[in-house]
C-alpha cells in the first residue's frame, strides 16, 4: 500500500485528500535530538487518525554516544505516550548524514561504525523495551558503509532508496518524493506490503493489548506461572510482546539470558537456539512470523 512520510516542512495537511488520493499510511516525525518535538506531530497524529490511515512515527536521532541515545528513545516514548493503542505501524530510528554532520560539529570528530551502531541499536533497545514495534531507517550507503548492519538486520528496515528498485528486503521502502493531494509542495513517498497493523494488534505492541475471547469462551489462567527469556537483542521485542500478551492470563516474567538451572516455571524461550532448561520455545524465520507466533501461542492456552 501506498504512504507518506511527514514533518513541519510540510505545514498544514488534509490528511481526507490524502487518503482520498489512496494513500493509507503515514510516518510522522515526533521529534529529534534532545527532546524536541515536532510543532505539527500531534495534529498530524489526530488528524490523519480520524480519516482513516495507519500512523506511525519515527524519531530524528542527534545523539553522540549510547547515553544520550537512550535519553533521546525516552523523550521519544514520552511524547508517544498519548498514543499508546493507536499507532499501527513501527516507530523508528532516523539517523543519517545531519545526524553525522551534528556530531562532527559538537564533538570535534566523526563517529566510527561501532559507535554509530551502537547508538542506533541503544535507541532501539530502549524503545522496544517500552513496547512498541521499532524499525530503522536507513539509505543502501549506511547499511554498506557507516553502520555494522549485522547488528541491526533484526530491526524492520525503512529503506530509503528512490527509484523503481529495491536493494534490500524492506518492512516501508521510501521511493522519493512527489506530490500528493492535500499537500502543500512535495513530501516523500513510501509504499508497504506488510500488514503492520495486523502484527501490532496480535502481538500486542505500541500499547494494544490482545482481545479477550467472549465470555462463553473465556477459560481461568493456565494453573501456571511462565519466565520468558530471550538470548539475542533481536528477540527482545517478540519477548516484550509475550510478556504483554501473558500478563492478564498468568503470572510472567522476562529474564534476558538462559533460565537458571533450578527455575520452576514453566520457562518460554522466545528466537535463538534453544537452550537448557526452556519448555517451550517459540521462533520464526523472521520477527513478523515470530510475533504471529506468539499471538497463536497466547491464543492456545485461552482455550
Amino acid at each position: 500500500m501506498k504512504g507518506i512520510d511527514v514533518s513541519k516542512h510540510q505545514g498544514p495537511i488534509d490528511f481526507n485528500a490524502v487518503y482520498n488520493g489512496g494513500y493509507r499510511f503515514v510516518m510522522v516525525r515526533m521529534g529529534y535530538g534532545h527532546a524536541n518535538k515536532d510543532p505539527y506531530a500531534d495534529q498530524y497524529i489526530s488528524q490523519a487518525l480520524k480519516a482513516g490511515l495507519a500512523v506511525g512515527a519515527y524519531w530524528f536521532l542527534y545523539a553522540t554516544n549510547k547515553k544520550e541515545a537512550i535519553q533521546e528513545a525516552d523523550a521519544f516514548n514520552n511524547m508517544l505516550a498519548p498514543y499508546r493503542g493507536k499507532l499501527t505501524f513501527p516507530v523508528a530510528a532516523d539517523y543519517e548524514y545531519d545526524s553525522d554532520d551534528y556530531v562532527l560539529k559538537t564533538t570535534g570528530g566523526p563517529l566510527t561504525i561501532a559507535k554509530r551502531t551502537e547508538i542506533v541499536k541503544a535507541f532501539c533497545d530502549r524503545m522496544e523495551s517500552y513496547g512498541w514495534y521499532v524499525m530503522v531507517y536507513a539509505n543502501p550507503d549506511y547499511i554498506r558503509n557507516r553502520f555494522n548492519w549485522s547488528r541491526l538486520k533484526d530491526y524492520d528496515l525503512w529503506l530509503a532508496q528512490w527509484g523503481k528498485k529495491a536493494s534490500y528486503p524492506y518492512g516501508i521502502w521510501q521511493t522519493g518524493g512527489g506530490h500528493v493531494p492535500g499537500v502543500i509542495g512535495k513530501c516523500d513517498l513510501d509504499v508497504s506490503d506488510r500488514d503492520y497493523p495486523d502484527i501490532i494488534i496480535r502481538a500486542g505492541l505500541n500499547g494494544f493489548k490482545k482481545e479477550e475471547a467472549p465470555e462463553d469462551k473465556k477459560t481461568h489462567p493456565p494453573d501456571r506461572d511462565y519466565l520468558i527469556c530471550y538470548i539475542n537483542d533481536g528477540d527482545m521485542a517478540g519477548a516484550v510482546a509475550l510478556l504483554n500478551a501473558l500478563t492478564p492470563l498468568a503470572d510472567a516474567e522476562l529474564k534476558h539470558g538462559q533460565p537458571d538451572p533450578e527455575e520452576k516455571r514453566c520457562v518460554i524461550q522466545v528466537g535463538g537456539a534453544k537452550v537448557q532448561g526452556a519448555d517451550i520455545k517459540i521462533d520464526g524465520k523472521d520477527r513478523t512470523e515470530v510475533l504471529a507466533n506468539i499471538g497463536d501461542f497466547v491464543n492456545k492456552i485461552r482455550r
